[in-house]
């Protein structure tokens, strides 16, 4: 998963043999089964089941949405099962779990001996968004007799999960190296919010009343009033009572796995309250919906890491020597000068978060 999930990052690509799942309302015998009136004995098998252990086995919900497009493309397996079995005969394996995948039905033959199989889930991306908090869930995994539709051993395994709010930015590889995952920041970024829709709409009717707003236009005015649409937007959340937030930590006591709360746009809104990831989150939000581009742009140090906002006043240009910032934890203060502030120092070491690129790459909006 490290290996499908750093692909994205530096737009590379790698392959991997999994078995096929089948949906199970499609299942069919084959034709011409051979009828035999002595029942036979069902194969004497052992079963042993294993998940990708790349995230300790822990699920981690925005991290296989980041890496959805990649996953499906690449059909990467998660499971992974080592069956003995006294005989060759033909297998069904089916794996449920009510939470996280859609029945998995995969057929294949297993050997006298030791056979391995590799299966690729069917994920239920659509229903990540609902968990809200971490948790236990349970894999069933089940091996029947394809021949007489008999169940000849069963799994279960259990795996910890953790909220979908809880963004994977780095983990060590097996070397000990860091991979850096800072793009599935861009998850958290959703344009297509219809929560978004509505605060514009908002901000709208509050500037109704200046005759320099002629509604969100993104680049068709110029510079002056790209920067005047951000300054709008910075005023209005002062307004509604837009309060820095530092609430950044979870639960997670990984030493290899390396996360942080990320609040989606609609409760940023809601609560009024928002960390440098959250407000930057948020600003990306809304100027992406209304034409402007924009990265998000992480600047670590030796004491901490703080993320803020870059943006480009000119549409069909996105030179970094040329961008301008905006430092989202300031919008309570109402400074127009410390909300875009002239004198952000970038090092060769800053981050830059494309969102465009990213959704590009395959990292879409967590809805």
């Amino acid at each position: 998963l490290l290996l499908i999930a750093g692909a994205i990052i530096t737009a590379g690509c790698s392959k991997s043999d999994s078995g096929e799942p089948q949906k199970s309302n499609s299942e069919q015998k084959p034709d011409n089964q051979p009828q035999t009136k002595i029942e036979e004995k069902l194969p004497i098998v052992t079963m042993e089941v294993r998940t990708d252990e790349s995230l300790e086995n822990v699920l981690y919900p925005s991290f296989f949405y980041s890496i959805a497009k990649k996953q499906q493309q690449e059909k990467t397996p998660y499971f992974y099962l080592s069956i003995d079995s006294d005989k060759e005969f033909q297998g069904r394996i089916k794996i449920r779990n009510d939470k996280f995948i859609n029945e998995i039905i995969v057929d294949k033959s297993i050997l006298r001996g030791n056979t391995q199989i590799e299966i690729a889930p069917l994920w239920r991306y659509d229903n990540f968004i609902n968990i809200d908090k971490p948790g236990y869930t349970h894999f069933n995994i089940e091996l029947i007799d394809f021949k007489t539709d008999k169940l000849i051993t069963t799994k279960t395994i259990e795996q910890a999960y953790r909220s979908i709010n809880e963004c994977v930015y780095a983990a060590k590889d097996s070397k000990g190296e860091i991979i850096d995952f800072t793009p599935f920041f861009a998850a958290y970024v959703n344009e297509d919010s219809k929560v978004v829709e509505s605060f514009l709409k908002e901000v709208s009717d509050y500037w109704s009343f200046s005759p320099k707003f002629k509604g969100w236009l993104g680049y068709q005015l110029g510079k002056e009033y790209v920067l005047d649409q951000i300054i709008w937007v910075a005023l209005y959340l002062k307004v509604k009572g837009m309060k820095y937030s530092s609430i950044t930590r979870t639960s997670n006591t990984s030493s290899k796995i390396f996360s942080q709360n990320v609040r989606f746009v609609e409760n940023t809104i809601a609560n009024k309250q928002a960390n440098c990831v959250d407000g930057s989150v948020l600003i990306a939000s809304i100027l992406e919906k209304i034409g402007i581009r924009t990265s998000l742009v992480i600047q670590n140090t030796e004491e901490s890491s703080h993320m803020f906002l870059a943006f480009s006043e000119e549409k069909n240009s996105f030179d970094t020597n040329k961008l301008k910032y905006i430092e989202t934890t300031a919008i309570s203060t109402g400074d127009e000068k410390a909300i875009c502030p002239r004198n952000i120092k970038i090092t060769p070491e800053t981050k830059f978060i494309n969102i465009r690129e990213a959704r590009a790459k395959g990292i879409k909006p967590i809805q």
